[in-house]
């Protein structure tokens, strides 16, 4: 099945675990050692105090998704592992991908 960013980038992502919106896509991550896409990017929850503070987009492995509908994309995260891998990329802002690395569904939490 063949899908363009476009047509991705319409579509809603929900989590199966607890029917939460997560919103559109926001950009595709992928290994350009191999050229195959690693995980897709939501935006953070917006709360009050995001408005002072920005928060972390959330990375969604692939292996998470669950299914790509006509409208929606369903995918499967427990929302504490969400939380911690939210977590994980703050602390990590500035290296989120490195080339050789994949994205993995345990998140690497760094001491």
């Amino acid at each position: 099945m063949e899908i363009t960013f476009c047509d991705l980038r319409a579509k809603e992502v929900v989590n199966i675990c607890d029917g939460k919106r997560m919103g559109n896509i926001i950009d595709i991550v992928f290994d350009s050692c191999s050229f195959r896409v690693t995980g897709i990017v939501v935006p953070s929850e917006k709360t009050f105090f995001s408005f002072f503070k920005s928060n972390p987009d959330i990375c969604i492995p692939f292996n998470r998704i669950r299914k790509i509908g006509k409208d929606v994309i369903l995918v499967e995260l427990n929302p504490v592992a969400t939380q911690q891998q939210v977590n994980t990329m703050e602390n990590t802002e500035t290296k989120i991908l490195d080339e050789t690395q994949e994205i993995t569904t345990q998140p690497q939490i760094p001491e």
